[in-house]
């Protein structure tokens, strides 16, 4: 089996059709997937899709292809290079 690391993965991209249908490539992990919620991992950033009645069709993360269907209301894009969170003691000595 092949690490993660060294796997080739195609270049992000993202097509949305009509806000119904949603393509996407450069996929390397899947942190969690309801009815409202798809939390993917991609090279340096996660990419969360919002909407009602989620649904992934097609997940293969060997080729990097996940195709998720349902009505889409919206698209967010993490960079992981965000600073963690600090726990209270951290914050309080600087």
């Amino acid at each position: 089996m092949q690490n993660i690391q060294n796997r080739e993965y195609p270049p992000h991209t993202l097509h949305l059709d009509q806000r119904t249908h949603t393509e996407i490539t450069g996929v390397r992990d899947v942190i969690s997937f309801d009815e409202s919620s798809v939390l993917l991992v991609c090279d340096g950033f996660e990419l969360e899709v919002s909407g009602e009645n989620l649904h992934v069709s097609v997940l293969d993360t060997d080729k990097g292809h996940t195709v998720i269907d349902g009505t889409v209301s919206a698209i967010y894009y993490n960079d992981k290079k965000t600073p963690e969170r600090r726990g209270f003691f951290s914050r309080l000595v600087k």
